[in-house]
């Protein structure tokens, strides 16, 4: 069956995500799944094509840092802080149940990526060579929109702390927050985040124990050794390729032991 989608969200040229023999949680995992009021669903849809019209890189994010801390104050947040990591938003809800000393702590990601958007759409990006291709815009407004219907109904117990974090593609935005003192500061136990997956059936979900959706690194190889004339080039360009060989099966071997 073929995944519903959204007609305002951008196409993508990813596959769609296999998820393997899929298997129903347990009674003890499950949990009330809240039916979100139409009005709420609209105005998170608005707030994802602002964010998506508007990108911005890194830490540079002060237009979105600063939308996403007007609409926090405006939901009635017992707290927002700004500031945190040079431009990242934090936002505290109290639960209104039974009091509990948990305090768990829900991020998303705000900067876009320096991409040329032609996707022709009326919310595409108005600044040429940025683009939210990674879908932090959607994550925003789904963050925000749990922030919004939580701050109503307070129908929780324990404290939760939204984070907004910025410089995720690379800038080491999280880290930086951290050597901010987010943990201490608003005594966070627990962090959760999701992250969108073209080709999934909207309203579904994919967990994994372990280590999933790692960041991917950078590295430079050096390779020391005789120089070859552009006209003969072929004992040099050979010793110099063994690096990248050697990658190449060691990289297929990892595959094996842990196909995803």
């Amino acid at each position: 069956m073929k995944p519903a989608r959204d007609p305002g969200q951008t196409q993508s040229t990813l596959g769609a995500f296999d998820v393997q023999d899929p298997q129903p949680l347990p009674p003890q995992a499950r949990i009330a799944v809240t039916t979100l009021d139409n009005d709420l669903i609209a105005a998170a849809t608005a707030w994802r094509r602002d964010f998506h019209r508007h990108p911005e890189l890194l830490f540079d994010v002060d237009r979105t840092a600063a939308h996403v801390a007007d609409l926090l104050r405006g939901f009635g947040c017992d707290q927002v802080a700004t500031g945190i990591g040079r431009s990242g938003v934090v936002a505290v809800i109290r639960g209104g149940d039974a009091p509990a000393s948990r305090t768990i702590g829900i991020r998303a990601d705000m900067d876009a990526l320096p991409i040329l958007e032609t996707t022709g759409l009326p919310y595409a990006s108005a600044t040429k060579g940025r683009m939210h291709a990674c879908g932090h815009d959607g994550h925003i407004a789904i963050l925000l929109g749990t922030v919004k219907h939580l701050a109503s109904s307070r129908a929780f117990s324990g404290t939760l702390v939204a984070m907004f974090q910025p410089a995720e593609e690379g800038g080491g935005g999280a880290k930086v927050m951290l050597e901010d003192g987010l943990f201490e500061r608003f005594g966070i136990e627990e962090v959760y985040a999701l992250h969108n997956m073209p080709g999934m059936d909207v309203g579904t979900f994919a967990l994994s124990s372990g280590v999933m959706l790692a960041a991917s690194d950078r590295f430079d190889i050096k390779i020391l050794g005789k120089g070859g004339h552009a006209a003969r080039p072929t004992k040099p360009s050979i010793r110099s390729q063994s690096p990248t060989r050697d990658q190449r099966t060691e990289y297929h071997r990892l595959k094996e032991r842990r196909p995803h």
